[in-house]
């Protein structure tokens, strides 16, 4: 997946995983990388983003645990609220 790339495969997963993850800007990440020594331009932790997100995501999802059938049946289940007051007027 992260053959033939300049950069580390973990500069790159944290990169992506900050831009998809926090609302930061490209410009944002790439000054963040160069306060930890890493000097990355926004246009291409841009790329890697467009890139590795598809895949990244399908990995995830096959690795995912499946719900079973009673938990997802207890996440759907909404109490009833009742109408009338807790006590007495």
């Amino acid at each position: 997946m992260f053959k033939g790339r300049h950069f580390d495969r973990s500069v790159i997963l944290l990169c992506v995983r900050w831009y998809l993850a926090y609302n930061l800007s490209l410009r944002n990440l790439e000054e963040m990388m160069a306060e930890r020594g890493i000097e990355v331009d926004h246009a291409t932790v841009g790329r890697w983003a467009v890139h590795y997100s598809p895949e990244l995501l399908e990995r995830f999802n096959r690795h995912k645990r499946p719900i079973s059938r009673k938990q997802s049946d207890s996440r759907q289940t909404v109490p009833e609220q009742s109408t009338q007051a807790a006590w007495p007027a």
